[in-house]
């Protein structure tokens, strides 16, 4: 996007722990969900959010900067809205609208602190673009 503002992915220690349970837990899920969507049909809808879903989740997981992860956790949200209001009743609707608000106020507080911090991060700690966190901070 700039410099300073930029999107970009690193797998550190941590996010390999992520990815790894990702890569093993995902397909768990996956098995489950078969089962679980059977009885409600549009199967073929369902499983093409739930693997858009899996993809931008490995974006949450190795995402090298609070901009990258602010843009991956909004699109999460957006992913998972129709999973949730796969049955269309009034009380899924009605979940998925109260996730909703929950999830973007959420991200409404995060992205603000992102917007406001992460260039004076990267400044302050001499990192280079994309690396917004300074690893550093990480060390103990």
């Amino acid at each position: 996007l700039t410099q300073d503002f930029s999107i970009s992915f690193r797998t550190d220690g941590l996010s390999k722990v992520f990815l790894g349970l990702i890569a093993f837990l995902w397909p768990l899920a996956t098995v489950y969900a078969f089962e679980y969507i059977q009885h409600e049909g549009m199967e073929d809808k369902f499983f093409s959010f739930y693997t858009i879903t899996y993809g931008i989740t490995i974006g949450v997981a190795s995402s090298a900067n609070l901009i990258t992860l602010y843009l991956f956790y909004e699109l999460l949200t957006f992913a998972t809205i129709p999973l949730i209001m796969h049955a269309m009743s009034k009380r899924a609707i009605n979940a998925s609208k109260k996730y909703c608000r929950f999830s973007h106020n959420f991200s409404l507080v995060t992205g603000a602190y992102a917007a406001n911090n992460s260039s004076s991060l990267a400044i302050r700690s001499g990192s280079q673009p994309g690396n917004v966190i300074p690893p550093k901070l990480f060390k103990m």
